[in-house]
């Protein structure tokens, strides 16, 4: 279910993801500019929560939400920001040796955030705290894209040159 969330100005596209009834939404504009909304079916005007400007090129942001936190990828500035789901900040993660953070999953248990490098052809496990290192590193994959979880804790990376998915358990393995 996708919220009616506005956000000003002329946006090209947008990114949404719902859970229990909280809605994120990232719109993304020609001019550079991405903005992540937050909002609920009670509420679909929506917070802004992270304003980004991007000098030239393409750009993707990504996002993951649970009942309690966002986290929103910053590949620019190499940072993981991670939310409340009422749209406060909590911390940043640095993700300054990583090449290109691009996936992001948070972990249903709240114990923990998958972050995945493309170009660095890695995945990171990092707790959820501010001035977070990983806990692991699983490397040598095949630039891992998108990420996702299923109820028994595998972690599931695609990888975006290969058209292949790694399985990779809770260990990082």
């Amino acid at each position: 279910m996708e919220n009616k969330i506005n956000a000003p100005g002329s946006f090209d596209s947008a990114q949404a993801t719902s859970k229990g009834g909280l809605a994120t939404k990232v719109y993304f504009s020609h001019k550079g500019t991405h903005c992540t909304y937050i909002g609920t079916e009670d509420d679909p005007s929506g917070t802004l929560i992270h304003k980004v400007k991007y000098e030239g090129g393409a750009y993707a942001s990504h996002m993951s939400a649970t009942d309690k936190r966002i986290a929103v990828i910053d590949y620019v500035n190499k940072q993981l920001r991670v939310y409340t789901n009422g749209g406060d900040h909590q911390f940043n993660i640095d993700l300054i040796d990583m090449k290109w953070p691009r996936g992001v999953h948070l972990l249903p248990d709240d114990s923990a955030v998958l972050v995945t490098d493309r170009s660095g052809g890695e995945l990171r496990k990092y707790p959820l705290t501010a001035a977070a290192k990983p806990v692991w590193r699983c490397e040598a994959l095949d630039a891992p894209t998108g990420i996702t979880t299923d109820e028994i804790g595998l972690i599931y990376v695609c990888g975006h040159e290969q058209k292949i998915i790694y399985m990779i358990n809770q260990k990082g393995m």
